[in-house]
């Protein structure tokens, strides 16, 4: 009974001195309770919830504003670089106007759980290939989102090892291009020894808009000119290039043979007649005036 009271003790330890930072950038997955399998880009040094793989000490960066100076770095040593990605923890791609779900577990930080963990916020430069490096650069000009409620979103009102959830839109108009973002919690649960502030560092590359606009239609000004038979008719497009449209070319129409024994041959053949006869009267009233 005692051994079972001090793995328990051991295990509450471990979620108090356990903090919180993203496990994802990008959650593809539906409800409360996603993993590893429905996630499609992770933060800046993320090794993974493997065996052996200590990833609370690897991802927690607690920020002590009274203890560390106001202005210390923003990212840990592990995540100041955009390079710091691996083959299979890898850096997020989303396209401009995207919104991206991103996923963290709360260890033990909850409201349900008799603690107040404030807010974080989404801050970023908006500038490709540029980034924020300390604290005191963090204000709501960068502000991208939030602030927004830490626990607002999760499994359980007190679950500490189940996911919750927040999400942020890409800009519509942001350029194609690798953007770096910081997610900032402020929990100041030790306000008196020196403050408490958590960030976790990641980056996006944005590869074009979300749902892109038709190209515009080129439009075409036909000349008033009329062409003759066989001519091609001309357009000018809005840079005052003169093209063939060859979509109305006017020719003279073509009889077709009607074959035998039509009105069309009928009449064709009266007017020929007629022509012979008048032809013969006059050539005889010529001779007897001559004579």
């Amino acid at each position: 009974m005692s051994n079972l009271i001090t793995v328990v003790l051991l295990s509450l330890l471990a979620l108090c001195s356990a903090h919180s930072w993203l496990d994802c950038v990008k959650d593809v997955g539906s409800g409360l309770n996603t993993g590893d399998a429905d996630c499609r880009g992770y933060p800046r040094g993320y090794p993974g919830r493997l065996p052996g793989v200590d990833v609370d000490t690897t991802m927690t960066y607690r920020i002590q504003p009274r203890i560390m100076g106001q202005n210390p770095p923003i990212c840990k040593s592990n995540q100041q670089n955009s390079n710091q990605y691996t083959s299979r923890f890898y850096m997020t791609q989303a396209r401009a106007g995207e919104t991206l779900r991103m996923r963290w577990t709360p260890n033990g930080h909850q409201r349900g759980a008799g603690q107040n963990p404030l807010t974080y916020t989404i801050h970023w430069t908006g500038v490709a290939g540029t980034q924020l490096t300390n604290r005191l650069q963090l204000n709501d000009t960068n502000k991208l989102a939030g602030p927004f409620p830490f626990d607002a979103t999760c499994y359980c009102d007190n679950c500490a090892g189940n996911p919750c959830y927040g999400s942020f839109t890409i800009p519509a108009n942001t350029k194609t291009g690798v953007y770096s973002f910081i997610w900032y919690w402020i929990f100041n649960r030790d306000a008196s020894s020196g403050g408490e502030e958590y960030t976790t560092c990641f980056d996006v590359a944005v590869t074009g808009t979300n749902n892109p606009a038709p190209p515009p239609a080129t439009s075409a000004r036909t000349s008033n000119a009329r062409t003759s038979a066989g001519r091609t008719s001309m357009a000018i497009t809005d840079d005052n290039t003169a093209v063939d449209t060859d979509a109305q070319v006017f020719t003279e129409p073509t009889v077709q043979p009607t074959g035998n024994n039509t009105e069309v041959d009928k009449l064709t053949a009266g007017v020929g007649s007629n022509n012979v006869a008048m032809g013969l009267v006059l050539f005889v009233l010529l001779a007897v005036s001559l004579f």
